[in-house]
């Protein structure tokens, strides 16, 4: 299995994925390293990729008619950057984007299904990393939301994310294919008790 860390200045792949470019450069080194994607991925057997969303993706009311979720799912990156100045906040954009996202790997699921390669994604709550130590800080952000802890009384571990994309890479996660896998302390049994 081939897993490389794609963002800031000592991962595996630098790139800027903020510009078309940047990402293009992402998956151009991606690739080089690790022959993954959907097209090389369905030249393998038993080929798995796992998404990156977010529990945030989950807690937007109404997300999918947000105008900003909506360019993303049409892949206007143009008008996305648009709605996501009209959009005001960068955690509602960041929860809008790992939604776009979730959605797009729910909808390709059928497709790839059909390739021979499962696609899922990992949705987690707030994970001991530099990202949520500066979100701790923000304080454009609700201090009750800075504060808020997991029902399970604490955040999660990087391991244990990493714990779960590798079961569902493994052979035991076979028939496991287009979810979206919360791991969040409970966050999302807490928000939404009767959605699942």
């Amino acid at each position: 299995m081939h897993e490389f860390v794609v963002t800031g200045d000592t991962a595996d792949v630098v790139a800027d994925l903020s510009s078309a470019p940047g990402r293009s450069t992402a998956i151009d080194r991606v690739l080089e390293r690790s022959d993954g994607w959907f097209e090389s991925l369905q030249r393998g057997s038993g080929a798995v990729a796992t998404v990156l969303a977010s529990t945030g993706a989950a807690q937007v009311a109404d997300a999918e008619q947000h105008p900003l979720a909506q360019a993303m799912l049409e892949g206007d990156e143009e008008r996305a950057r648009r709605e996501a100045l009209v959009a005001g906040h960068g955690l509602l954009v960041y929860c809008l984007s790992k939604f776009a996202l979730a959605c797009a790997m729910r909808e390709r699921s059928p497709r790839w299904a059909a390739a021979g390669v499962r696609i899922n994604a990992v949705a987690p709550g707030p994970v001991e990393t530099p990202m949520l130590r500066t979100l701790g800080q923000d304080e454009t952000i609700p201090e009750a939301q800075r504060r808020f802890v997991p029902p399970v009384g604490r955040t999660g571990r990087p391991e244990e994310i990493a714990d779960l994309v590798s079961y569902l890479h493994s052979p035991a996660a076979g028939y496991i294919h287009g979810s979206v896998m919360f791991i969040d302390g409970g966050i999302d049994a807490l928000a939404r008790p009767h959605r699942f």
